[in-house]
């Protein structure tokens, strides 16, 4: 793909169905969680790209967060869950 990306729509969760309000809004690309397969390609039809990082997303970022909520100095401590709630595993 050598289409230019200038306008990105993210939707948090399972926003694969609202595909057509990102495109509505001009968007180049969706991101969001559960882009199921004939809606990938309804999505690639209408000239809209996507991508699926799936719901498990968040977990690369809670560390860059709690980080930068460090640097404001805000004299509370930042405690980073250590919580899983995947239901999937890699086999």
């Amino acid at each position: 793909m050598t289409q230019k990306i200038e306008r990105t729509a993210i939707c948090g969760g399972s926003g694969g169905k609202l595909w057509p309000k990102a495109l509505e809004k001009k968007a180049d690309i969706y991101i969001t969680g559960d882009i199921y397969y004939h809606v990938g390609h309804d999505m690639l039809s209408a000239g809209l790209l996507g991508i699926d990082p799936g719901h498990y997303i968040e977990h690369a970022f809670i560390g860059l967060v709690a980080d930068k909520l460090r640097s404001f100095d805000l004299g509370v401590k930042i405690y980073e869950s250590q919580e899983k709630t995947n239901p999937f595993y890699d086999i």
